[in-house]
């Protein structure tokens, strides 16, 4: 019998329930789907997708929230760099008593891992000593109490909106995983349904993008493989999605190199992959293999290319 293993990846299910969907929308009527009907997948496959765009949008914002944090801290502790500088003139080049007015105690006037105390104290020293400001327009920094309050105010809201962030990626991964979820429980109940209203040689099994139950276990042999160079030492494999293929095998082989074509990656779920650190400037052929837990298909056709 037939694999028709319901995969939890994402693109697999995606594109299993749009298969799912054709058939249901073409073939369900008459067989007489009905707890899986082609609304309900559509649905189902419709807020994955946005659950899914949603949460990479809200990588991208946790990336961007984390950077502009690392920045306004970066700032902070430069101006506490410049401020350290412009009050050794008034108290001295190395620590002492009156340094800790400013906060640094301890017997340091290191810059601070953490801005925030510094900036504060600052804030509040040169508010009642403007005689130690610099507001020359000429210098490159000013130091006084508003530019140490807005440091400070830079690097709280900054980490305001990188922690907001982790929450919101938080939120929008358990929203991904519920609807990931949701859609591969519906082709489960899918199969199920097909299975007892679809014989297990009807070729309508395959409008549903499922096996027939009476198809030989191993894969279809993978199609069309395609090559193409990107960066150096990189070559992008594709080819046409193989029947019942549960992963794919990827062989190489280094002409002059390898005497025989040897697996360069395994377990691969989408019919594609980057094949990485080839020699720059070297012949590798390529083929690939589909399996499954019955065992695995036909080698593919063997393509060539130079490696760029």
């Amino acid at each position: 019998m037939a694999d028709n293993t319901v995969s939890r990846q994402i693109g697999q299910l995606l594109i299993l329930s749009l298969s799912a969907h054709g058939g249901a929308t073409v073939h369900g009527g008459a067989i007489g789907l009905v707890q899986n009907t082609a609304a309900k997948i559509l649905a189902d496959r419709n807020a994955l997708i946005a659950a899914e765009a949603l949460y990479g949008q809200r990588k991208a914002d946790k990336v961007a929230a984390t950077a502009a944090r690392r920045d306004a801290e970066d700032n902070a502790r430069s101006w506490i760099a410049a401020m350290i500088q412009w009050m050794k003139s008034f108290f001295g080049l190395t620590w002492s008593s009156a340094w800790e007015a400013l906060g640094f105690s301890g017997g340091s006037i290191a810059i601070p891992a953490d801005p925030v105390p510094t900036l504060e104290t600052a804030s509040a020293y040169f508010l009642t000593h403007p005689q130690h400001e610099l507001n020359d327009p000429n210098a490159p920094i000013a130091i006084n109490d508003t530019t140490a309050a807005a440091q400070q105010a830079a690097v709280v809201a900054a980490r305001g909106n990188s922690a907001d962030s982790n929450v919101l990626l938080g939120q929008a991964k358990q929203a991904r995983d519920a609807a990931l979820k949701a859609l591969y429980k519906r082709m489960v109940g899918l199969r199920a349904e097909l299975e007892q209203l679809l014989a297990d040689d009807d070729p309508r099994w395959y409008a549903f993008g499922f096996n027939r139950p009476a198809d030989p276990e191993q894969p279809e042999t993978p199609d069309n493989l395609v090559l193409t160079g990107l960066d150096p030492g990189i070559v992008f494999a594709n080819w046409d999605d193989a029947r019942r293929a549960r992963w794919y095998r990827v062989f190489k082989q280094v002409v002059g190199v390898d005497p025989e074509p040897v697996e360069a990656l395994t377990q691969i779920e989408e019919s594609e992959a980057l094949v990485q650190g080839l020699p720059s400037g070297a012949t590798v052929k390529i083929h690939i293999v589909a399996y499954n837990a019955a065992g695995d298909s036909a080698p593919s056709a063997t393509q060539q290319i130079v490696v760029p």
